[in-house]
């Protein structure tokens, strides 16, 4: 349970009320946080209520992932924002806050992203996420994007995983092409990290998830 769940005296966050006229109320009070890295809940529920958002990309294989921390590790492409899919539709499938990484460090960019669970690429801020039990999203590398899924994913991101026993989940976009109206999200089955601490480990899982992500699309 987070700081903001605690102060709100509930024991299960999901039986908090995230009805419009509750979270009018608390902005009214006062008495909505944020956590440490910046995430208002209540403006994430509002966000998730948009209909570009709720009615958005079908999901496939949400079983996969673990109810505790997962390092999301997804294609890239350079046309879109599929970050944003990915965040909005596993969000929504899961009933749980995502947070993704990379925001530059830009005022105001900053800290409009965090408010909504964006991070920038500090390890730091990664591993608390993690241990935390966070879902948290990241992309693959740039690469040769135009005809793979993307390069490896940074490597501070494989060690903030390798250090914190998170697995690591491929997911795949599917666009379906220009007149695709609802993008689809496809999870693969995750790439385990515990016990595997080497920089041949960090090698070896990073090369697994890319050839998962690769194997979904």
């Amino acid at each position: 349970m987070n700081e903001i769940d605690r102060s709100l005296g509930v024991g299960d966050p999901e039986l908090i009320d995230r009805s419009p006229l509750a979270i009018a109320g608390r902005r009214v009070t006062g008495r909505f946080l944020v956590d440490e890295w910046g995430l208002d809940s209540d403006l994430v529920a509002v966000v998730g209520r948009l209909p570009s958002v709720r009615w958005g990309a079908k999901v496939h294989g949400a079983g996969r992932i673990p109810d505790g921390p997962a390092l999301l590790v997804h294609d890239r492409h350079p046309a879109d924002l599929g970050w944003l899919v990915v965040v909005a539709a596993i969000g929504r499938a899961t009933g749980r806050s995502v947070r993704f990484t990379g925001v530059p460090d830009v005022a105001p960019l900053m800290a409009l992203a965090r408010r909504v669970g964006g991070v920038g690429s500090d390890p730091a801020d990664l591993r608390g996420l993690l241990r935390a039990g966070n879902l948290v999203t990241i992309g693959l590398g740039w690469g040769h994007v135009v005809r793979t899924p993307g390069g490896p994913p940074a490597p501070w991101a494989i060690e903030a995983a390798l250090a914190t026993g998170a697995p690591l989940v491929p997911v795949a976009v599917h666009r379906g092409g220009l007149r695709a109206l609802r993008p689809e999200v496809r999870i693969g089955e995750p790439v385990a990290t515990r016990r595997r601490r080497s920089a041949r480990a960090a090698d070896d899982v990073s090369s697994e998830v890319c050839a998962r992500v690769a194997a979904l699309l």
